[in-house]
């Protein structure tokens, strides 16, 4: 048996793979938010503030995020746009899961999605699978998935120090508050090669082909005078498409809440039945 996905699933995969989220997973890229330096306070010098980043990231256990992922391809038969949002909540410890509930919007069709990941195992609930096993749910090897298969891993902003490590020259932008909370913008970039970080070594030769010759990703992070995260935005050039993902973090070290699918509703599938991923 072999399940063609198609076109939008293949996409916010492919943002997972490049954040989140997609497998992801917040406001719009298109929305920054106003700076205000009236109300945003002042700016908080980089080196402090990424001291602080690294501190309050090394005890947080879980969070839980809005996303927005718009990903634009271009082609010899023209340019095409999709969107997906949604929320996901993941924790670290003591076990690491995640959920994700997406709605992916493309060429007019809305496909909802949800997709439940733990270290072993991507669970995903969408319709035209379950037309093809009978089952509300399928699931997948995680080890043997498709780059970018595995929503909360990719758009995990647990995992956001990894990026702020990764990028040499970011710097300085301004302030702004973000839901609320005052903040100081930093951007900067990071080499497409970061995504191949934690990768089980089959996904990682797949997206290592994927990404040959891309340049630089685009990072915007939003971090408050405490250092902790409050917003992250990624563009990711990987031709025909460009990627941009931003995911605007509605708390964190919260209780998580994660019911796993009975078996009596879960079809297991080779992840290479999962055809366009």
């Amino acid at each position: 048996m072999r399940i063609v996905v198609g076109k939008p699933f293949a996409a916010v995969a492919a943002c997972g793979a490049v954040l989140l989220a997609v497998q992801g997973c917040t406001s719009g890229p298109s929305n920054p938010p106003a700076r205000s330096p009236a109300h945003a306070g002042k700016p908080l010098p980089l080196n402090h503030a990424l001291t602080l980043a690294q501190i309050r990231g090394s005890h947080e256990t879980s969070m839980r995020a809005n996303i927005n992922v718009q990903v634009t391809t271009v082609t010899k038969r023209g340019t095409t746009h999709s969107t997906t949002t949604g929320t996901v909540q993941a924790q670290r410890t003591p076990a690491p899961i995640s959920d994700s509930n997406l709605v992916i919007v493309s060429a007019g069709h809305r496909v909802p999605m949800e997709e439940i990941e733990t270290g072993s195992t991507i669970y995903l609930k969408l319709a035209s699978l379950a037309g093809n096993t009978g089952k509300p749910w399928v699931a997948v090897n995680a080890a043997g998935a498709a780059p970018g298969l595995g929503t909360g891993t990719g758009v995990n902003p647990l995992s956001s120090q990894h990026f702020l490590s990764v990028s040499k020259n970011l710097h300085e932008v301004g302030t702004a508050v973000v839901n609320g909370v005052s903040t100081t913008e930093y951007d900067g970039s990071y080499p497409i090669s970061a995504l191949l970080a934690g990768l089980p070594a089959k996904a990682k030769r797949k997206l290592a082909a994927k990404i040959k010759g891309a340049g630089p990703a685009q990072l915007s992070v939003w971090l408050s005078s405490n250092g902790q995260l409050q917003k992250l935005m990624t563009t990711e050039a990987i031709p025909p498409q460009t990627i941009t993902t931003t995911i605007d973090i509605t708390a964190v070290n919260v209780p998580i809440h994660i019911a796993i699918p009975p078996a009596s509703q879960v079809a297991r599938i080779p992840a290479n039945a999962l055809g366009g991923l």
